[in-house]
């Protein structure tokens, strides 16, 4: 069972369709938790990043609490969001249960760890050289812009990727081609997104 492990780390993203295959045939759940833990401390550090990284903020207590809030995000976030894949993918006749879908965005969300460490080498960075948040010049050859804009474009990069391995995730637990699996997900961002929309129009 180890060995599907090593197997499914080592090939999620240079073969994802082999290794969301045997996520799926060995039921791989042991580590999911930990996945989206991580996953949501990535989006809390994210969003956090300008506050972590300013010299003239304290840093140890607003990280642990991006980290804290950013597990239970990513646990209560993320499942909310594969509950609706799955509850959409049933109506397109999708045969995955909703813990393969649970499952499946645990791995997905694994190429959030690179946003996490990436996020922190960047914070760590901009404290190291005093980064204060005041005015510097935008341009690309300024310590700071650079920086910011290396972490903006590789968190778009990999963000992109985590949608790509979603896809091709939910179609190999749904038994959906790539096109009907990015349709599931799709449905499932349109059922979140709508209401939402709806109520803060009404409001």
């Amino acid at each position: 069972m180890e060995r599907a492990y090593k197997t499914v780390l080592i090939n999620i993203v240079k073969k994802p369709l082999k290794a969301f295959g045997t996520i799926y045939a060995f039921d791989l759940y042991k580590y999911q938790y930990v996945f989206l833990a991580i996953a949501g401390m990535a989006f809390t550090v994210s969003r956090q990043f300008y506050a972590l990284a300013d010299t003239r903020n304290t840093f140890f207590f607003p990280f642990v609490t991006s980290v804290v809030v950013g597990a239970i995000f990513g646990w209560v976030g993320i499942g909310i969001f594969s509950l609706l894949i799955y509850w959409t993918g049933t109506w397109i006749k999708g045969r995955a249960t909703s813990r393969d879908i649970i499952n499946i965005m645990a791995y997905a969300s694994l190429t959030n760890t690179l946003i996490l460490i990436i996020g922190l080498i960047c914070i760590a960075a901009l404290r190291f050289l005093g980064y204060s948040g005041v005015n510097y010049p935008h341009v690309w050859g300024n310590t700071y812009y650079t920086i910011i804009q290396c972490y903006f474009y590789l968190t778009v990069i990999i963000n992109i990727l985590y949608i790509v391995l979603t896809t091709l995730g939910v179609s190999v637990a749904q038994g959906f081609s790539v096109k009907k699996g990015f349709f599931n997900v799709l449905l499932a961002a349109l059922v979140l997104i709508i209401p939402i929309t709806i109520l803060v129009i009404v409001i």
